[in-house]
């Protein structure tokens, strides 16, 4: 958000100029130049704690989670093969709770990582729909989309893919709380 030095400068004169801030784009409305539009940007603050949070959960490291991608609300973490990840010795498939907690953690990075988010989140539901079994001695991939954030809810979609086929391995839609701490 501007931290209101459009106003207090009042300095900007061109139309389509950014604010000192880098928050706000300033626009001509009605004869009079106002800030019109604000544009959330994924500072290197965020990005680093939400990346810090991540990659020091201990679950990740157990799963051997690595976060590849974070920013503006997107989140891509991989989660290579190993054989204690196996949910059938038979197939040598990867367990349905491992492909979870990828695509939960996943989820809320991307929330933590949107601009509009809070400091904290927690996942409210996860409904997760398995399509098919991930090919034995493939990573993991999913990619988390926070499309949408209210006052106290972001809302999320998460697919997994093994790079074997089209089809995702899961896709998943969630809700997460928006956790802004004290103002």
């Amino acid at each position: 958000m501007c931290a209101g030095c459009c106003y207090v400068t009042r300095e900007l004169s061109e139309i389509g100029a950014i604010c000192p801030c880098g928050a706000a784009i300033i626009s001509h409305y009605g004869g009079q130049l106002v800030q019109k539009v604000t544009i959330f940007v994924m500072d290197d603050a965020r990005t680093q704690m939400a990346r810090q949070f991540i990659e020091h959960l201990p679950h990740c490291a157990a799963l051997g989670m690595s976060l590849e991608q974070i920013g503006d609300g997107q989140a891509e973490i991989l989660m290579p093969y190993a054989e204690k990840l196996i949910g059938d010795p038979e197939t040598g498939v990867i367990h349905g709770g491992a492909i979870s907690a990828l695509m939960d953690t996943c989820a809320g990075a991307a929330v933590m990582s949107h601009p509009r988010a809070g400091i904290s989140t927690a996942t409210l539901d996860l409904r997760i729909d398995y399509m098919r079994a991930a090919k034995p001695g493939a990573t993991i991939t999913a990619h988390a989309i926070c499309y949408h954030v209210t006052r106290a809810v972001a809302f999320v979609r998460v697919s997994a893919t093994d790079g074997a086929s089209d089809v995702p391995v899961a896709a998943a839609t969630g809700a997460f709380t928006v956790e802004r701490g004290a103002s």
